[in-house]
């Protein structure tokens, strides 16, 4: 008795087993078609999005920043070189400066006996 119910619960066993394994099979199968399908689908989208032209505002954007460098840039270089109020002033203090400058390195360069007054 124990041996027929043994037996009936492994052929049970075994025949469930295989029905879960078909219906595995069969949702795996139904799966891959989803997936298939979904793969060529996306890969047809994609080919018609490469085959449309696209328009691309780079060459814009470019152009602007062209034009905008021309216009700051041209009357820059078209206009007379200008200078500030006083720069002439500042330009003959500068020549005086280096007088100054030039005799204090030469009375640098002078012995003490040299200078009128000075100590032999």
């Amino acid at each position: 008795m124990n041996n027929q119910m043994n037996d009936q619960i492994n052929d049970n066993r075994r025949a469930f087993e295989q029905q879960s394994k078909t219906m595995l099979d069969a949702d795996l199968q139904q799966r891959q078609a989803l997936i298939d399908a979904n793969i060529d689908r996306a890969r047809r989208l994609r080919a018609a999005e490469v085959a449309k032209p696209r328009r691309s505002w780079r060459p814009a954007y470019g152009l602007a920043a062209a034009g905008l460098a021309v216009a700051i840039a041209l009357p820059m270089y078209l206009s007379p070189p200008t200078t500030a109020p006083g720069t002439e002033q500042l330009a003959i203090n500068d020549a005086e400066l280096l007088n100054d400058l030039d005799l204090a390195l030469w009375l640098a360069d002078l012995d003490s006996s040299q200078l009128p007054g000075g100590t032999p």
